[in-house]
């Protein structure tokens, strides 16, 4: 037989056509039956080719490109004749005219689509030796449905009948140039050895049918048929060719590929009471070794198994079934298949995991094929987990990795995450994050503290707002001490999914160390301020512990003003021991403290109580006790708070000058802060001596360099040079180094080119980088805002 294809490249026959032109193209050809002359033209109209039989349009194909050519095949089948069109451009396509108007069929026979899934129409001539008739037969070719083994396997084969010239089923053999198949016999029992099999319905994948039959599976034709792999014997692949379904075929990956294929069992009955043809036999192909050809018993009960054993163990990647006889009605069904390899006989688990640990060449692999073998490996890797070596536990990932979304495989990578083996628990870590099927084993991980780093919190605020509050609440439940847990859950107390987790906690959770905490990080949630008050009303009739009471009072500054909350807090400012405790509920108190709870602060003994209490007094009524404060308290943070409340009046000149000779560095600081913010000149004066002065400390050193960037005072220029002269040559260790940058940048704010000099002078590479970091500013984007100066100052 000599094989005449439409297409060289699908087949690698060579074709004798006649000769191709670019469109439009004419020719007479006989067609029909009986043949009779036709004219027909491949022509162009508009973006499309249209192919015209005696002037009637039979086929359009969209066509934008330009060069387009096309031939006409005359082609004679016994009585009849038809003519090949073939169209070439972006595409190919091919036309069947049968007569005057009409065409029989039409397909693009270039393939289309993504790899691996890409799709073609088929066409083929076939001519005897010497004989001048030929047989046309047509199809299509998918790269993701095909026999396993073969480059192309054709679908839905076709033949023209020469009589009708209409298409009618053509029966295949999609096996044909394969090595002669082996007769393997059926048993009812399953090979010696075999258990129960721990990966039924995972060792096979379907990946494609050459047909479905869709009424009677419910599927929609080209969806792979899963049915006939899925562990379930009620399920069931049913071909879709009317004629019986000789040569049509299903196709399955083995999922676990490397590992010799031992037995098969099928389930050539499904257990249905579906009206089905049933297989008699069928040949089953691999991509090593000879199709085995298998004759299924005519006594065969729905649902039953059988079983054969492989003749010679090889690692199939893949297999297909193929219906070669069959009985009764016209729709052929097949129920259930499997393939058995080692891990299913005794002990071939173990087995399999001893070769993870020892095999260098194939444990990589090994890992992956266990990972898909579901929950009973992932037992069995459980109970041996403690006793893996190193070398095991990173290949254990991967299995793991594999597995998910098990939950216990989520839960063992969560356990190797928090491990001591800092490499594998990385591994097991960059997993969990990867995947977006983990996010309970995640909030495992942040609830029980053990988040290397606060990579698991930091997912979980990204993408699941509700595990990570719930993991947090709980964290703070074992660890109420845990700053990081504290301020992630205020963090994501915002959203909107976690709001709610958190509101329902907040009103439901009975007082104890957590809460405490927990109010501390979700008091500045605005939204949830009535949930907060609440709970702190409830933890404040409970709470004891120094710290629990400590962060409810911070937390109480956060929130709206409560009168049994502020009562607390004006008990605690009178009455606690602890001068923390007495200093945070003063200032969560803030202007609502009553008129005895401030002179209790101002009397307390400990001066920083005494200090907050003084910045909450009203300069202007309080000022001759402010000034005695300024000028007496032995405690140099009263004095300070004292400088700092005088300072926002236009008066006490004299206290404030006088401040900035005090022998406390921190006073004399406070002092120039508010001479600086009154604009009044003797800042400037005081600030040149700070700087001018070796034995200054760094805070009036700082508060010197705020007055410059905060009044653009050039007056201070000369001596913030000579500060930045002579810390130039100062070691790094030297307590006012870290002032020299910040002292440059001012002196560059109020005199660019005296720092530019002062750089170049010194050498310095960073006063260089901050000259071009200033250089670098947006235009128009101002360096310094500069407040006015004073018109005055007042005594």
């Amino acid at each position: 037989m000599l094989v005449i294809s439409a297409l060289a490249t699908a087949t690698g026959i060579a074709i004798t056509p006649a000769t191709a032109g670019a469109i439009p193209v004419r020719a007479t050809v006989p067609v029909g039956n009986p043949p009779r002359a036709l004219a027909i033209d491949v022509l162009r109209e508009g973006s499309e080719v249209v192919v015209r039989a005696a002037g009637t349009a039979v086929a359009r194909f969209p066509e934008p490109d330009s060069d387009v050519r096309a031939r006409v095949d005359p082609i004679r089948l016994g009585p009849s004749a038809i003519a090949a069109v073939h169209v070439e451009g972006r595409g190919r396509w091919v036309v069947i005219v049968t007569g005057p108007a009409r065409s029989v069929w039409a397909g693009r026979t270039d393939p289309r689509g993504d790899p691996g899934e890409r799709t073609a129409e088929w066409i083929q001539v076939v001519r005897a030796e010497g004989d001048a008739t030929a047989s046309v037969y047509v199809g299509r070719t998918s790269e993701r449905v095909r026999v396993c083994g073969a480059t192309e396997t054709v679908l839905t084969r076709r033949r023209l009948d020469p009589s009708t010239l209409r298409l009618v089923s053509a029966p295949t053999d999609p096996v044909s140039d394969r090595e002669p198949p082996i007769v393997v016999p059926l048993h009812r029992q399953p090979p010696a050895g075999l258990q129960s099999p721990i990966a039924r319905g995972r060792s096979l994948h379907a990946v494609g049918a050459s047909s479905r039959h869709d009424d009677v599976t419910g599927a929609p034709s080209d969806a792979p048929p899963v049915a006939v792999a899925d562990g379930r014997v009620e399920t069931f692949w049913a071909e879709g060719r009317p004629d019986g379904g000789h040569g049509e075929f299903v196709t399955l990956r083995v999922e676990t590929s490397g590992l010799p294929v031992r037995a098969v069992s099928l389930v050539p009955v499904p257990q249905t009471t579906a009206l089905l043809g049933r297989a008699r036999r069928l040949l089953l192909v691999a991509d090593r070794g000879p199709p085995l050809d298998v004759s299924i018993p005519a006594d065969a009960s729905p649902g039953e198994r059988f079983w054969l054993a492989v003749p010679t163990p090889e690692p199939w990647r893949c297999l297909s079934v193929v219906l070669r006889e069959n009985e009764g009605p016209p729709v052929t069904a097949l129920g259930e298949v499997d393939v058995h390899t080692e891990l299913d006989f005794a002990g071939g688990l173990e087995r399999l995991f001893e070769r993870l640990e020892t095999d260098e060449r194939e444990g990589a692999r090994l890992a992956l094929v266990l990972g898909r073998l579901g929950q009973p490996a992932i037992d069995l890797l459980a109970s041996r987990w403690s006793r893996m070596t190193a070398v095991g536990r990173r290949r254990a990932v991967a299995m793991l990795e594999a597995a998910l979304p098990l939950p216990r495989a989520a839960e063992l990578l969560a356990e190797t995450a928090a491990g001591a083996d800092p490499e594998i628990a990385a591994t097991a870590l960059r997993v969990l994050i990867e995947r977006r099927d983990t996010d309970e084993a995640l909030a495992r991980l942040v609830a029980t503290g053990r988040d290397p780093g606060g990579r698991a919190t930091r997912t979980l605020l990204a993408r699941a707002p509700r595990h990570a509050a719930i993991a947090l609440l709980a964290r703070l439940g074992d660890a109420p001490d845990d700053a990081r847990a504290r301020a992630a859950l205020g963090r994501v107390a915002p959203h909107p999914e976690a709001r709610r987790i958190v509101e329902t906690w907040l009103d439901s959770t009975p007082a104890g160390p957590h809460l405490p905490s927990a109010l501390l990080a979700l008091a500045v949630v605005e939204p949830l301020h009535a949930h907060v008050t609440r709970a702190l009303r409830r933890a404040i009739e409970s709470s004891t512990r120094f710290e629990d009471r400590w962060r409810l009072a911070a937390a109480a500054a956060a929130v709206p003003p409560d009168p049994s909350i502020d009562a607390w807090l004006s008990a605690l400012v009178r009455e606690a021991p602890e001068w923390m405790l007495r200093e945070a509920a003063l200032r969560a108190l803030g202007p609502r403290a009553g008129p005895m709870v401030l002179e209790a602060a101002l009397a307390d003994g400990y001066p920083r109580v005494r200090a907050t209490a003084l910045r909450m007094l009203s300069p202007k009524g309080d000022a001759v006790r402010l000034t005695a404060v300024a000028r007496t308290d032995p405690w140099p943070v009263a004095r300070a708070a004292a400088i700092a409340a005088i300072g926002r009046t236009r008066h006490g000149r004299a206290v404030l000058l006088a401040a900035t000779r005090d022998r406390w560095p921190s006073v004399r600081a406070a002092a120039l802060e508010a001479l600086s913010e009154r604009g009044d000149p003797a800042a400037t004066t005081v600030a040149s001596a700070f700087l001018l002065d070796a034995d200054e400390r760094p805070a009036t050193v700082e508060a010197a360099i705020g007055h410059v960037r905060r009044r653009c005072d050039a007056a201070v220029a000369d001596a913030i040079e000579r500060f930045v002269q002579r810390m130039s040559v100062e070691p790094t260790w030297h307590p006012l180094a870290p002032s020299l940058v910040p002292a440059f940048e001012a002196l560059a704010s109020v005199d660019p080119a005296r720092a530019r000099a002062v750089a170049e002078r010194t050498g310095l590479p960073a006063l260089r980088a901050a000259l071009d970091d200033r250089s670098s500013a947006p235009s128009g984007l101002p360096r310094s805002r500069c407040l006015p100066a004073a018109p005055d100052a007042s005594p």
